[in-house]
């Protein structure tokens, strides 16, 4: 299965999602904020029920879990500024890239300019792999929500899908909830 996402976030929070619950729980550094009303200082033994607290409801989540699977490798993320510029594109195309360079136009030439390149370079890498696995017999699933970058990413991969001309390439769309 190939996954597909349209923002980096989304696309780390899949590949978490993979594995969360396989194996043995191991509980990291926990860091809680406590405040009261009065403006009062918390105790050191309300912060540790807190902080146990979290942890134990972080185990249980844990232990519930039923892992996505798959593989990192399967996480596609398409993560261009969607909501911003035309979306008409048959591919990536320098047009995004041009919408990319004056997003990050705020930063030094010697910063912005080679990270639009980065991230306009692998969205070409990754839409050629996709269409070969896809062309291939895998299944595309596409997750997306109302957030405009997505939604308006989903429009122009589903466009671009339509393009290519191939009635077998498979497409499952997960709508994630508000």
């Amino acid at each position: 299965m190939i996954e597909i996402v349209f923002n980096d976030s989304a696309g780390g929070s899949l590949k978490l999602a993979q594995h969360y619950g396989e194996g043995k729980y191991c509980s990291g550094a926990v860091g809680v904020i406590i405040s009261h009303s009065d403006g009062s200082k918390p105790t050191k033994a309300e912060i540790k029920t807190a902080q146990r607290e979290y942890e134990e409801k972080e185990h249980r989540a844990w232990e519930k879990a039923v892992p996505l699977g798959g593989d990192s490798t399967d996480v596609f993320s398409f993560n261009l500024a969607w909501s911003v510029g035309s979306i008409a594109d048959s591919s990536v195309g320098l047009e995004r890239l041009t919408v990319l360079e004056r997003l990050f136009s705020t930063y030094p030439e010697n910063v912005g300019k080679p990270a639009a390149e980065e991230l306009y370079q692998l969205a070409i890498k990754n839409l050629d792999a996709i269409r070969n696995r896809a062309e291939n017999g895998e299944t595309l699933r596409m997750w997306y929500s109302n957030q405009p970058d997505e939604i308006c990413g989903l429009y122009w991969l589903m466009n671009l899908l339509e393009s290519w001309k191939n009635s077998s390439i498979k497409v499952v769309l997960v709508k994630l909830s508000e």
